[in-house]
């Protein structure tokens, strides 16, 4: 291998190297975009968690829920996203994400007699509430989706014998 070869060698690594650790990877899809997530929550036996509802903000900041009391919309522009997939949360990298969760008593033989309520957990952005108690809504902490998935989000109180497979997922990617 001549000089030239060992040149050309060299700029070819420290091009992977510029491009590695100098610049950054993009962690977003353009221009990012708040999404607000509605969904309920009973026993996997009747349905498990179904997201009713999806808006993207486009002006004012996201509302909280209280108690038996949805978020309000009221006095906020957004945008109703159509949702395909009652199971799955899907956003862009660099979205913001707000879920809000409704706890639905099933008043079933088959939910456990002692839950008082259904949780919500997302390992991977630490979200986790245990207790979401029946009939009221609750908001998720807003977080940055930065990593694609697809992500298990899962109830965090045991609810009923199928409590194991009342889950969902979370994926992140540019085409949301």
């Amino acid at each position: 291998m001549g000089l030239l070869g060992l040149v050309v060698v060299a700029a070819a690594g420290g091009s992977v190297y510029y491009y590695q650790f100098v610049v950054p990877h993009n962690a977003s899809c353009g221009v990012s975009v708040h999404r607000l997530i509605f969904m309920t929550a009973i026993i996997q036996e009747m349905g498990g968690f179904n997201i009713t509802n999806e808006v993207i903000l486009t002006s004012g900041s996201a509302p909280t829920a209280s108690g038996a009391n949805p978020p309000s919309l009221v006095g906020l522009q957004y945008q109703n996203v159509t949702v395909t997939d009652h199971k799955t949360i899907i956003a862009n990298l660099g979205d913001s994400v707000t879920i809000y969760v409704k706890s639905i008593n099933a008043n079933s033989t088959v939910q456990l007699s002692g839950a008082t309520g259904h949780g919500f957990e997302l390992d991977q952005y630490g979200i986790l509430d245990t207790n979401i108690p029946w009939g009221n809504w609750h908001t998720m902490p807003t977080f940055t989706a930065t990593a694609g998935g697809p992500f298990r989000y899962n109830c965090a109180q045991v609810c009923s014998a199928k409590h194991s497979d009342m889950v969902g997922t979370f994926s992140a990617g540019c085409s949301a």
